[in-house]
């Protein structure tokens, strides 16, 4: 660790609120959802955009990390500190994975390098290597972040997930598109990125578009995540759509499920 003047930079600066609920079918919804479940966190990227190309570069660069506590030490020791793009993801990673209020430092050539938690999607991170289902959950609120466009985007997500049902508050009721639904596992041995399409989505969010089976952020896209045809989740609840699958419903015995799922938001 490097020693001297010091510099420190400070990543992650949203604040956490929540949402609303919508109606059950994609396919046949306005746009515009009415009142309902008051849980959800408010997120979103920041001056760093997470892109889909820093997702594919990095994400299976920090599998190792998901293999043990996450460390100053761990953190140190990467291949993605000395990076930019791979700070970036890291911000991210933190981000998702740890609450509001706790950090992460690390000194890299001089500079302190704080990550902030925001959502708490996997906390035992903090003192645990990750089980594949919280490697899914961190994915999954990894995933919801990637922005094609780079374009600053707020954001609320709605899961089955404590982390995920926290009270709402003042600003939640705008967001009213229910954009689709994340989940995969991009710390796999063969990554899985996955979102299926929602209601309705905005011009800077380009990653639940079906472009034949993959959207402009490369993931698998099987469908809509609810609708009148094929869906690609079991259902909707409370908000929140349920146990998503890589294929769609009528392929199950082909595809693989995720009760890992988080729903996104957005402002019109």
């Amino acid at each position: 660790m490097a020693t001297g003047d010091t510099t420190e930079e400070v990543w992650g600066s949203d604040e956490s609120e929540t949402g609303e609920a919508p109606p059950l079918d994609d396919e046949t919804v306005s746009d515009t959802l009415g009142p309902g479940n008051p849980n959800g966190i408010i997120t979103g990227n920041g001056a760093h955009a997470l892109t889909p190309e820093l997702l594919k570069l990095w994400g299976p660069v920090a599998r190792i990390l998901t293999l043990a506590p996450l460390s100053p030490l761990s953190l140190e020791l990467s291949e993605l500190l000395p990076d930019l793009g791979g700070r970036t993801f890291l911000d991210y990673a933190v981000k998702c994975a740890l609450p509001a209020g706790e950090t992460m430092s690390v000194k890299y050539l001089g500079e302190t390098h704080t990550f902030k938690g925001h959502v708490g999607i996997a906390p035992e991170w903090a003192f645990e290597p990750l089980s594949e289902s919280s490697r899914r959950w961190l994915s999954a609120c990894i995933l919801a972040h990637v922005n094609a466009t780079s374009t600053p985007v707020t954001i609320l997500l709605r899961g089955d997930h404590p982390a995920l049902q926290v009270p709402s508050g003042s600003t939640t009721g705008e967001f009213v598109l229910r954009e689709g639904a994340f989940y995969g596992d991009i710390f796999a041995l063969t990554p899985a990125k996955h979102a299926c399409v929602g209601a309705a989505t905005t011009p800077e969010r380009t990653c639940t578009q079906n472009l034949s089976g993959l959207s402009p952020c490369g993931f698998t896209v099987p469908g809509h995540c609810r609708g009148a045809g094929a869906s690609a989740c079991e259902g909707l609840s409370e908000g929140a759509y349920e146990t998503c699958h890589s294929k769609t419903l009528a392929l199950e015995s082909e595809s693989t499920a995720y009760p890992e799922t988080i729903t996104v938001y957005l402002k019109p």
